[in-house]
């Protein structure tokens, strides 16, 4: 998300009132621009281990002055599952492969 000018989420951030999005604009109306901070744990990493640590990362999330500092800088902490990220990448990896294939993208 940016500060000012054109924002290419879904919503106009709230650190950008004014600014519109690149979709609101059509400029690109399926364009999002997301920016990921995950949590990642090596292969094969125990479920339990998994779960507990979603638990925590997921309390820490809800502490109110921490999401006033991430709002205050144009971040919504989300919080979802390891189950609800792994099927987003998913998604991402289809969306943008069709993409790639579509545009005739090669690697040089």
């Amino acid at each position: 998300m940016g500060a000012s000018g054109n924002i290419g989420t879904e919503l106009a951030a709230r650190a950008a009132p004014d600014g519109y999005t690149i979709p609101m604009g059509n400029v690109a109306p399926n364009a999002i621009n997301v920016s990921l901070f995950k949590n990642l744990a090596p292969a094969h990493t125990p479920r339990a281990v998994i779960a507990r640590l979603h638990v925590e990362i997921v309390k820490i999330l809800a502490d109110p002055t921490l999401r006033a500092r991430l709002a205050d800088q144009g971040f919504e902490p989300v919080g979802n599952s390891p189950e609800e990220f792994r099927a987003y990448i998913k998604s991402e990896i289809t969306k943008w492969g069709k993409t790639i294939r579509d545009a005739g993208i090669r690697p040089e």
